[in-house]
């Protein structure tokens, strides 16, 4: 266990050094402060197509229009991670998501894609594209009425964690209506999941870091308790544990969200 974030910090840059490819040390730089945004945004704008649509190797899924949405939204959530929405490749990647938008104000990551599938990319896309100067308000208004039509609080618990997450993004950055209502119930269903120990640290910590705020409605967890869990979670080797061993990248993935999430936390904790 580190004793101090900087710590922490130093331990994770070594791992992903070591560990990881040279897009995840340039990302964990660019959010420790390392490195300015250009090589990061340099990295995604050499990615980008002439539609806007980014697809970065590392993140190479099957082919097609709906693969490009999703590849374009885990792009968009690097430049969200260090808080750089600012960046005319940001308006380019909000114009290709903007024309590939469904009719119902939805996106879709794939043909037959599930219903969780469909919430968790549309609802990650509009609280991303909310922090965005350029995004198209038409746009995020459709995004919240899709995602307000399918609001139901039973399909919205720890074992939909990614569409749980997906919401609160969605409705800190673009509340609607229903927002106090759906940031009650994810805040509770968090702190369920927390508690009971299937969620751990990282997934627990990663959504105050990714709706940028130190509290929730509904949940008892604050910044301190947060910053402690992340520092204890860290292992030997400097990384945090991915949430399958299936899944070889999973380590790397939960360090890069662990070190946003500490970077965030840490400096509100109380």
């Amino acid at each position: 266990m580190a004793e101090s974030p900087l710590l922490a910090f130093d331990r994770a840059r070594v791992f992903v050094a070591e560990q990881g490819r040279r897009f995840d040390l340039l990302l964990v730089e660019t959010a420790l402060g390392d490195r300015d945004v250009g090589g990061l945004a340099g990295a995604l704008e050499a990615a980008q197509d002439e539609r806007g649509a980014i697809r970065l190797p590392s993140e190479r899924r099957a082919d097609g229009p709906q693969a490009d949405v999703e590849s374009t939204v885990a792009a968009l959530s690097h430049l969200e991670a260090v808080r750089r929405l600012d960046l005319p490749l940001v308006e380019r990647a909000a114009a290709y998501l903007s024309a590939e938008q469904r009719d119902d104000g939805s996106w879709r990551p794939g043909e037959g894609a599930a219903p969780e599938e469909v919430l968790a990319i549309s609802g990650t896309a509009c609280g991303i594209l909310a922090k965005a100067p350029c995004a198209r308000d038409s746009v995020l208004r459709a995004a919240s009425w899709f995602l307000e039509s399918q609001w139901t609080a039973g399909r919205v618990e720890v074992s939909a964690y990614e569409v749980l997450v997906a919401y609160l993004r969605a409705m800190t950055s673009y509340p609607t209506e229903l927002a106090d209502e759906v940031l009650r119930h994810c805040g509770r269903a968090l702190e369920r999941g927390y508690r009971a120990r299937s969620l751990d640290a990282v997934r627990t910590a990663r959504v105050f870091a990714r709706c940028e705020v130190q509290a929730l409605p509904g949940a008892r967890i604050r910044a301190g308790e947060a910053v402690a869990a992340l520092l204890a979670a860290q292992q030997d080797d400097g990384g945090w544990p991915g949430e399958t061993e299936a899944d070889p990248r999973a380590p790397i993935a939960a360090t890069l969200e662990a070190v946003v999430a500490l970077r965030w936390l840490s400096g509100n904790a109380g």
